[in-house]
């Protein structure tokens, strides 16, 4: 029990070292090695001819992207990067399809080819909205508006961790596994928030068990390691059996991020497994929704992980063979991509169809009032069924089944032009760094799994709507800290002794 109570209170007082000069050299030579590595391959991997000035613009926002998380590696912020993560994703959403995937998007259910002079601009534009999000992340903390922010740290006590963590895997992890087993129709009985607020949950009690088992100096006891990772596999098998990818990686992104934090090292090899996971599982998902959403009766948990081996191993024997690969990552690619659909709407308005002049958001004003008074309340998703109507990117007759992704950026500027999109990105960047200050402080323990679940749920939602984003991040920020205060010692934890000074050894080989 020592051991436990040990790490459990290591996880809350104990800041990770300061990153020696070496140390913050190696990071940002790195960050340049990959910014070079990446300029010589998508030099000659391209989808098709990509003109020189478009490759330069998509080259300047792969390295826009990928700076926040150069420059938290080499020190300049602490916490968990999630907004670093964050803009890592728009990497893969807005510059990498530039190189990656044809200049042509699918209007109408037929794919209608882009111009080129349409991709620069709309790379420009979204150049400038990431540095705008970026500056209103870094502004964040020297707003007057800081000193009034509260902080909500929220260390666990000791004697009441393994009470939650009960409660996040047997009690609401337990609930989703009995949805999954029942196709649903128990989160169809419960309201939707409370649902979610159950992933939210089970998300802490993974982010928190990281914490105590990945913390440098934590003396867990190996069993607990043993039940992360185990509880983490069987939350990704329930999510593979929804024949949903995002709720397969949801769970691992929160482990990854909670071991990327403690430790404050690049996890190559995670990150390779799970860029191979995400390549053979997105390209096996078609044949397995086919089989297993259209049977006749509902297969088992057991019977789904069989198909999913199947399909799976049907799709890595392809990738012995170029065509194989090269259809793997297009269909990669095209899951992730956002900035053909930006150059889409940037073509057509204000030309074709004019701005919304903020009717996307509309949603913000009565989406707190209850359905219980207002049952006929339109659906948090109603701004992305508008959006892909107006702009053919769904038909009518997919109102109901298919959802399509907008994106903070493509949605500013649908509704405001290219100030909008500076002036919008801008406020959402001041609001994460917000939001970290509030949550993501240096002694911050649950407030820190909180900030960690929260993210993870919105990298996969990057293309949601802003009216989506603002109930999650109502749910999240302020539901699951409530919840987490009953097992806390107190919101804020106690300010820890200043440590000694560290020689420059000590310090680089911290992060070695």
């Amino acid at each position: 029990m020592s051991a436990v109570s040990s790490s459990s209170t290591s996880a809350t007082t104990a800041t990770p070292p300061v990153p020696g000069r070496a140390y913050s050299l190696l990071a940002l030579g790195g960050y340049a090695a990959v910014i070079s590595a990446s300029a010589v391959v998508f030099q000659y991997w391209q989808a098709e001819p990509v003109p020189e000035d478009v490759y330069l613009l998509g080259m300047g926002l792969l390295a826009l992207c990928l700076l926040p998380l150069a420059l938290w590696q080499a020190g300049a912020r602490s916490g968990a990067p999630m907004f670093e993560l964050l803009c890592v994703a728009y990497a893969i959403a807005y510059a990498i399809p530039v190189f990656l995937h044809e200049n042509s998007i699918r209007v109408f259910n037929t794919y209608s080819p882009l111009d080129w002079v349409t991709m620069r601009r709309a790379l420009e534009i979204t150049i400038l909205g990431i540095t705008a999000m970026i500056g209103g992340y870094y502004l964040a903390p020297q707003s007057p508006l800081s000193r009034w922010l509260p902080r909500a740290d929220l260390p666990m006590k000791p004697g009441r961790f393994f009470t939650f963590l009960f409660i996040a895997f047997g009690v609401a992890g337990g609930l989703q596994m009995i949805n999954q087993a029942t196709a649903g129709s128990l989160a169809a009985r419960l309201p939707g928030q409370l649902f979610s607020l159950f992933t939210f949950v089970t998300g802490a009690g993974i982010a928190l068990l990281a914490f105590r088992v990945f913390s440098p100096g934590a003396k867990s006891p190996p069993h607990l390691k043993v039940i992360l990772y185990g509880v983490v596999a069987a939350f990704a098998m329930i999510g593979a059996g929804t024949g949903m990818l995002e709720a397969v990686f949801t769970p691992m992104l929160v482990l990854l991020a909670a071991r990327w934090s403690a430790r404050q090292r690049v996890p190559i090899v995670w990150l390779l497994v799970g860029w191979a996971a995400i390549l053979v599982m997105n390209s096996a998902k078609a044949d397995y929704r086919n089989e297993v959403w259209f049977a006749e009766k509902i297969p088992t948990v057991t019977e789904q992980l069989a198909v999913w081996m199947d399909k799976s191993s049907a799709v890595v024997k392809s990738l012995s063979t170029s065509d194989g690969l090269n259809d793997a990552v297009v269909r990669t690619v095209h899951r992730f991509d956002m900035i053909h659909i930006f150059a889409h709407v940037l073509g057509l308005t204000p030309g074709e169809l004019p701005f919304y002049e903020g009717a996307s958001y509309s949603y913000l004003f009565y989406g707190w009032i209850p359905r219980a008074i207002w049952p006929d309340k339109p659906i948090a998703q109603e701004a992305n069924v508008m959006f892909a109507l107006d702009y053919g990117l769904l038909v009518d007759s997919q109102r109901d089944t298919t959802r399509m992704g907008i994106g903070f950026l493509t949605e500013a500027y649908a509704n405001f032009g290219v100030w909008g999109v500076m002036g919008v990105m801008f406020l959402i960047g001041w609001l994460f760094g917000a939001i970290g200050m509030v949550f993501n402080g240096p002694l911050s323990d649950g407030g820190r799994a909180t900030y960690v679940v929260v993210f993870a749920f919105f990298m996969n939602g990057l293309g949601s709507a802003t009216t989506m984003f603002f109930f999650l991040a109502i749910q999240g920020f302020i539901a699951l800290p409530i919840i987490l205060r009953y097992f806390a010692t107190s919101w804020r934890a106690p300010v820890a002794p200043l440590p000694s000074a560290a020689s420059p050894g000590e310090e680089t080989a911290g992060h070695a």
